[in-house]
């Protein structure tokens, strides 16, 4: 994995993009108005963060099993993964097999992974709440 501390662009890149067998992950956009030039037209200039990584680590990530070391961006990656499957259960219950309990452990277990935000000694270690079933 590649941290890139300050990546320009002409143009707002996406947050997220898969690209061949990479992962791009940026945030932190910023932009400039480039004044015009003799030779250049006006433009803006999109300034940000990324993460370069292959596929393989995306996916550690997102099943929370990279080794480390963890940043803030990193768990967001991991939680919206987990807040993800937590959203199917949710759906699962709510619709397709109706079962407010579960759909209240699965509601629960979400909260309990946002709560991880808090803690002591996040970003590094995290100790997830048992997934319900």
């Amino acid at each position: 994995m590649e941290y890139r501390e300050i990546v320009t662009s002409g143009i707002k890149q996406p947050a997220f993009e898969h690209n061949g067998q990479h992962i791009y992950i940026r945030w932190d956009y910023t932009s400039s108005v480039v004044p015009a030039t003799d030779t250049e037209p006006e433009h803006t200039l999109w300034k940000y963060k990324e993460y370069f990584m292959p596929e393989s680590e995306y996916y550690a990530i997102c099943a929370s099993v990279y080794p480390g070391p963890w940043d803030e961006t990193l768990r967001e990656i991991e939680r919206e993964h987990l807040y993800d499957h937590a959203d199917k259960m949710v759906m699962k219950y709510s619709t397709d097999v109706p079962d407010d309990t579960m759909r209240q452990k699965w509601v629960q277990y979400k909260a309990g992974v946002r709560a991880t935000q808090t803690a002591t000694g996040y970003p590094q270690t995290v100790a997830y709440p048992e997934m319900p079933e």
